[in-house]
């Protein structure tokens, strides 16, 4: 799982022409190359402890890669995901779901882990800045509106 996911991280830092020359996640290269992230194991019933524990500080991003996903159907985990995060807003913490039965096609370029779900993990201040910055630019050109209210809107209610 983890030679997976080192692929799909130098996938989604790579700049593609179909998004006018920009990586799926352009801050992605400098947080591996800082190897300023983290990948951990785990289930859906054990995320709460592991939010309460995670010091945002340490890692830009943790990806935690859930387990036992295929227990439970994309409406509770998409539900379950907006509930942690409006618990752990006021802690700076945002938690972005990938969902392999979901994938989110932008522009062509497939952006989803395949392989398994995951719930990443970053610093709303610092992902809200950098969207910001990304709004400045042709960036979001190429989302459709609602890809852009389901990545990026919602933060800012």
């Amino acid at each position: 799982m983890i030679n997976k996911l080192n692929e799909w991280m130098a996938f989604i830092q790579m700049p593609r022409t179909e998004l006018g020359g920009f990586a799926i996640c352009p801050y992605a290269r400098q947080a591996i190359i800082q190897k300023s992230y983290d990948i951990q194991y785990t289930n859906v019933n054990s995320v709460t402890s592991i939010l309460d524990d995670i010091d945002i500080t340490k890692n830009d991003v943790t990806i935690l890669v859930i387990d036992d996903y295929m227990n439970y159907d994309m409406e509770y985990l998409v539900n379950h995901t907006m509930e942690l995060n409006q618990k752990y807003k006021m802690q700076d913490i945002v938690i972005l779901d990938n969902d392999p039965r979901s994938p989110m096609d932008i522009n062509g370029v497939v952006s989803t882990f395949e392989h398994a779900y995951l719930w990443i993990i970053q610093s709303l201040s610092d992902l809200t800045s950098k969207s910001r910055q990304l709004s400045k630019t042709n960036y979001y050109s190429f989302w459709t509106q609602q890809q852009i209210d389901e990545v990026v809107t919602w933060r800012k209610k």
